[in-house]
């Protein structure tokens, strides 16, 4: 099998799966900060098993790299956490097309970070979803769910963005498992103070439920993510994550019978097209630009 193609497979596989954690931010009756702490250790021991099972080593990073993806580790933190608040105090279809705002963000974030040259079609297409996400708004008032979810949305995008950006150069030197690894268990640790303020109640649903998210749609869904962008660029695996917001709200409205909103639904299509758009485009001009330099 062509690298590409089983790039393109591992990130379809990734989308379809990770496109299930909403549901499971609405089922799971904790708080997103000790949802997450859960997941992510979860998912930490079942990837460092396999870690090990695999005789990969973390010894291979150095002090900056070890730096590095610790930042990494706080970004998807930040990412999950967020992203948790902002369908539970919403929907699923907001929190999910408000974080999709970040493929166009990766767009306007990259060029800061790897010193490139903004492109006048990045600035429309950042024009563009701005649209989309003020008709998802009803009210400038984060006292309204819709509008708070949307803003929480937009941090998680934010955040998951960098941490795209700067994740791709490490999955082209070190294996995707031991980076993932690395990532969870500082997630995990960086929640920890969160445990003070909980009273340790669980149900066995949701341990069930924290069970599926942290091994099917965490350790399983998100190393096949980053191991699929060492062989895709960062703007294809974007384009295919970014069906994401399709499947969710159909999942939600199939299991929990939540429907979005015309405005929700009008403003996450201008999104979702936006976002087509300009990573075909950016896709064809790293094409032309490969073809260019042969």
């Amino acid at each position: 099998m062509k690298q590409r193609t089983k790039g393109l497979i591992e990130a379809h596989t990734a989308t379809i799966l990770i496109s299930f954690s909403g549901i499971f931010a609405k089922l799971i009756e904790q708080t997103p900060q000790i949802t997450i702490l859960i997941r992510s250790l979860l998912a930490f021991s079942v990837m460092f098993a396999f870690v090990k099972l695999r005789r990969l080593s973390f010894t291979s990073f150095s002090k900056k790299d070890h730096l590095i993806l610790i930042f990494l580790g706080v970004l998807l933190a930040v990412h999950w956490v967020t992203l948790f608040h902002a369908i539970q105090i919403s929907s699923v279809a907001v929190g999910i097309i408000s974080l999709f705002t970040f493929p166009v963000i990766t767009a306007l974030v990259e060029p800061l970070i790897n010193s490139k040259k903004y492109e006048k079609n990045n600035i429309i297409a950042g024009v563009a979803v701005l649209f989309g996400v003020v008709l998802v708004v009803p009210e400038w008032n984060l006292e309204n769910s819709i509008t708070s979810g949307v803003f929480w949305g937009i941090i998680s995008a934010i955040s998951y963005s960098i941490r795209n950006i700067l994740s791709a150069q490490y999955v082209k030197k070190f294996p995707s498992e031991s980076v993932m690894s690395y990532q969870l268990l500082i997630v995990g640790l960086s929640l920890l103070p969160f445990l003070v303020s909980w009273d340790f109640l669980i149900s066995g649903k949701d341990l069930l439920y924290l069970f599926i998210l942290a091994v099917g749609m965490t350790a399983v869904a998100h190393t096949l993510f980053i191991k699929s962008m060492a062989s895709l660029n960062v703007h294809t695996s974007s384009i295919i994550i970014s069906l994401q917001p399709l499947y969710s709200t159909l999942y939600a409205a199939v299991l929990l019978s939540e429907f979005p909103q015309q405005r929700t639904l009008i403003g996450g299509l201008i999104i979702f097209l936006t976002v087509i758009v300009e990573m075909r485009r950016q896709q064809r001009s790293l094409q032309t630009q490969a073809a260019f330099n042969e």
